[in-house]
């Protein structure tokens, strides 16, 4: 038997596209598995998987590779895996889950392997955790396409240029602004797209207040999306996206944005090499390279077919076979 524990879904997360690429893959292939959404409270949860009689030969599955309830998973029968998204392990960007205190290593130990987004992000972990190295997998994201196609507009809007990733430090919102007066004043429209909790966020932090609205002084747009098929709607108008920050291990936004025809820039370091070519790329912080590139956007096709579920979940059952 395989548990698949999976995290919460919400509109605005990318768990949604995640498990239900994953359940549809495993009832394709016919696999056996029970499915138990981590919702509720911790203690709930916590029971809820020590009143399970499992096997030695059972399999378990974690959507998300920090999840404290780990550490209960661990005393049970079965070989363990996990999905490893955001990494404590990355400068930028550490890994949250709102409401857990994480420790990634310890978390880590206990698994027979992880599935990682990219080289960069299993690169990350193997100089970080070096005892950890022979049990990450580079996976890939399970990212349906067809998901995102479906909701794609058939026109596109005159130099209009988005900006989709969360309004925050680790994304760099202070470049964004200062790259967005610097678009518009050479006259294209900018917008960024967000659902509307991030704006509630905005609203509570001093420090993105303030550049909100220095933003909106400068004529950038918050566009807010109730919906996942609002936000593919609106970004599909968009011509250009952008990607500041330097924080991801691997950027949906920019494979959404890729899939909705707009021309993805992003910074040429981290992950975004293994999945852009190199003339969508530009020197980290360099705003004039942005505006040459915007100026006169490359031609170029962006291979996101190795991210296909079924191309990553395939890489997972011949792994969790192996082990």
């Amino acid at each position: 038997m395989l548990y698949f524990l999976s995290e919460e879904e919400r509109e605005d997360n990318y768990f949604r596209m995640y498990n239900q690429a994953l359940r549809s893959e495993l009832n394709e292939r016919q696999v056996s598995f029970r499915d138990i959404p981590l919702v509720g409270s911790f203690y709930d949860q916590i029971k809820k998987v020590g009143s399970l009689r499992t096997r030695p030969d059972d399999i378990w599955l974690l959507s998300y590779a920090h999840n404290p309830i780990i550490q209960w998973v661990a005393q049970k029968p079965g070989r363990k895996f996990a999905h490893a998204h955001g990494l404590e392990a990355s400068l930028f960007e550490p890994a949250v889950l709102e409401g857990y205190d994480l420790h990634e290593a310890k978390a880590f130990r206990e698994y027979d392997g992880i599935f990682v987004n990219s080289e960069w992000s299993k690169n990350l972990i193997a100089d970080r955790y070096p005892q950890l190295q022979a049990d990450i997998v580079v996976s890939g994201f399970p990212f349906d396409q067809e998901a995102v196609r479906a909701e794609q507009l058939q026109s596109k809007t005159d130099n209009l240029i988005a900006f989709n990733q969360r309004f925050s430090l680790d994304k760099l919102h202070i470049l964004e602004v200062h790259l967005a007066e610097r678009l518009i004043s050479a006259g294209y429209m900018v917008m960024h797209l967000c659902p509307r909790n991030l704006i509630e966020h905005i609203f509570g932090d001093r420090e993105a207040r303030a550049l909100y609205r220095q933003g909106l002084k400068r004529g950038l747009r918050f566009v807010v999306n109730d919906t996942k098929a609002e936000y593919y709607r609106n970004l599909s108008r968009a011509q250009i996206q952008i990607t500041t920050s330097a924080a991801d291990t691997l950027s949906i936004g920019t494979l959404e944005a890729a899939t909705l025809g707009a021309t993805p820039l992003a910074p040429d370091w981290g992950p975004f090499p293994e999945y852009l070519p190199e003339i969508h790329l530009y020197p980290p912080y360099n705003i004039d390279k942005i505006m040459t590139l915007v100026s006169d956007p490359p031609v170029c096709k962006v291979d996101i077919g190795q991210y296909a579920p079924e191309m990553v979940f395939a890489r997972y059952f011949e792994v969790m076979e192996t082990f």
